[in-house]
């Protein structure tokens, strides 16, 4: 398994009814994708960040799912739109899947650092989140850091250091 995400910063005084838009358009063409677990269709703005974001996280059985997905249509209207991104690729330790995804309504996003006298095995994984429709933790042997992230129906409460998100989609693929 495989999880990545990009993310694109868009101003401050960006429409970001374009982005709500685009993913009503264009999140259900992700449906039923080979090699996928899942898309979280994520957004976020000014009213409740610090910034205007479009940043999909994916969670993928394999890389060949993920390679079928970057050579296809679909990115490559997203590079026409945005340009190309900077993809971030972890690797999953733990992930709790609710059959009900899909509700997901809000994500939660923290990406820490793993200090040089940490072992791996020594850091917690937090899944599964009471509460949360799906969770995911993972991580980078490159950069040394981790990522969880939780789906949720309602939004929760974030603490400091925590990237508050709407989920405007949520794509499953499907199961070999």
């Amino acid at each position: 398994m495989l999880a990545t995400q990009y993310s694109f910063t868009l101003p401050a005084d960006y429409d970001m009814a374009i982005i709500r838009r685009r993913i009503a358009a264009k999140g259900p063409l992700l449906d039923g994708f080979p090699g996928l677990v899942f898309k979280a269709y994520l957004w976020a703005e000014t009213s409740f960040s610090r910034e205007n974001l479009y940043a999909p996280v994916y969670l993928w059985r394999d890389t060949s799912g993920m390679n079928r997905f970057l050579e296809g249509d679909g990115f490559k209207g997203l590079v026409a739109a945005f340009g190309r991104p900077a993809i971030r690729m972890w690797v999953p330790r733990a992930q709790a899947l609710s059959p009900d995804i899909a509700s997901a309504a809000w994500a939660t996003r923290r990406i820490g650092a793993i200090a040089d006298d940490t072992a791996l095995s020594d850091i917690p994984t937090g899944t599964p989140a009471p509460g949360a429709v799906a969770s995911l933790d993972a991580y980078d042997p490159g950069a040394w850091s981790t990522l969880c992230v939780h789906l949720w129906r309602d939004r929760p409460e974030v603490d400091a250091g925590i990237q508050l998100y709407r989920v405007g989609h949520v794509s499953t693929g499907v199961t070999p």
